[in-house]
């Protein structure tokens, strides 16, 4: 006999602590202990972080980029939170005021992250540690669209 349950694991609404998970659900689940049982995930809403991700407490607030090729570097600053990367991509741009010259996206079948950045734009990776959410090496990286 197959039974489907939802539990949704999510710390999305907890102010204090959202990296807490723990979860306290209205009905135990009481299993037999001669059955096997299978568990799944139905789906990942958004990245595959739902607790701050942004934070000071993993240094990864910082991103440079420079409109001139490299000669020059402006610092973007993310306020802590709960980021996915369509609301990274956002507030990057809206910092930079120049019609999007950043395009971050994740693509959700190869959990594969890519930038696009336009011609004469580049971006720096290597002052904080954005490169590990967001899955690159610390360096500075160059993409033209």
């Amino acid at each position: 006999m197959s039974i489907d349950r939802e539990i949704i694991l999510s710390s999305h609404n907890s102010e204090d602590q959202p990296e807490d998970f723990t979860i306290y659900l209205e009905n135990n689940i009481i299993l037999d202990n001669n059955s096997e049982y299978s568990i799944g995930l139905n789906r990942i809403i958004h990245m595959s972080f739902t607790w701050f991700n942004i934070t000071s407490k993993y240094n990864n607030q910082k991103i440079l980029y420079s409109s001139d090729n490299g000669y020059n570097y402006k610092t973007i600053m993310i306020p802590e939170g709960i980021w996915d990367f369509d609301e990274l991509d956002s507030y990057i741009n809206s910092q930079i005021n120049d019609n999007n010259p950043i395009n971050i996206t994740f693509d959700r079948n190869t959990l594969y992250t890519t930038i696009k950045i336009k011609e004469n734009y580049s971006l720096d990776l290597s002052q904080s540690n954005l490169n590990n959410l967001l899955g690159f090496e610390k360096k500075m990286k160059f993409w033209y669209s």
